[in-house]
């Protein structure tokens, strides 16, 4: 049974490749870049991988262009690509909609955008700490049980940061709390967010499905009677737009441009 989450980039590139057959396909790659053994197993016609963070350099393989730039401004001609792949990036573009309007663009007709990605920002763990620095050690979500879940859509920063404080410390909890609110590592798109935007597109949606599994062990922080409930409607009231779903974790889309 699919689960839908996206653990890593080899698992999704192996879930994408099932899928369609990309053997001389152009290709380009939103996040990241697939190793080259990968896509040269693959026959693909070229790869293009399009990250602001992509080294200005050439690669080893001719057909495998590293682009630095941002996927709501990809410098490729339009309907000049067959399919767009991603892992793990959507939940870290300043603008889906933006994003999804520029594949529309490069895709010729008839092209798939597949990507996988999550944990999205109103997950139990949208909060998304990845690499966070504190006293020369390295925390990330998936290791570190640093806030309880929602946390992130519940709280106020000054109130995450006095609740932290009785766990970790008011020195270590002001810099969670600072993360979770000022990071530019994770967009604060909503379940809702995305959906709205994939319905305003222009592309049809093949497929959009949807993971609730936590994958990795937790142990939620107790405490106690300080803790806030989470109510759907309190949150659509806080941040002034629908939020039907906070549950979803992972999404995994399959769009087509028709």
């Amino acid at each position: 049974m699919l689960d839908y989450i996206a653990h890593d980039e080899g698992s999704v590139f192996s879930s994408f490749s099932k899928k369609f057959d990309v053997s001389q396909k152009n290709i380009v790659e939103i996040g990241g870049c697939v190793p080259d053994e990968s896509i040269l197993a693959h026959n693909v016609s070229s790869w293009t991988s399009v990250d602001p963070s992509n080294p200005l350099r050439e690669t080893s393989q001719k057909n495998v262009q590293l682009l630095n730039a941002k996927a709501e401004s990809i410098p490729l001609d339009g309907e000049s690509i067959d399919y767009i792949f991603s892992s793990n990036a959507f939940q870290h573009v300043d603008n889906f909609y933006e994003v999804l309007i520029e594949c529309r663009r490069i895709l010729k007709r008839g092209g798939i955008l597949f990507a996988n990605f999550g944990p999205i920002w109103s997950a139990p763990d949208g909060s998304h700490v990845e690499n966070l620095v504190y006293k020369g050690k390295n925390y990330n979500f998936w290791e570190h049980c640093l806030l309880p879940f929602w946390s992130h859509l519940v709280y106020e920063q000054s109130e995450l940061s006095r609740l932290l404080s009785s766990i970790h410390g008011p020195d270590f909890a002001d810099a969670i709390a600072n993360y979770v609110f000022h990071s530019t590592w994770i967009n604060r798109h909503f379940y809702d967010d995305y959906t709205f935007s994939i319905d305003q597109s222009g592309l049809k949606a093949l497929e959009v499905n949807q993971s609730k599994i936590i994958d990795y062990y937790h142990t939620p922080l107790n405490f106690g009677l300080d803790t806030k409930p989470i109510h759907l409607e309190n949150l659509k009231s806080k941040f002034g737009r629908p939020v039907t779903d906070i549950s979803t974790r992972d999404l995994q889309i399959i769009l087509q441009k028709t």
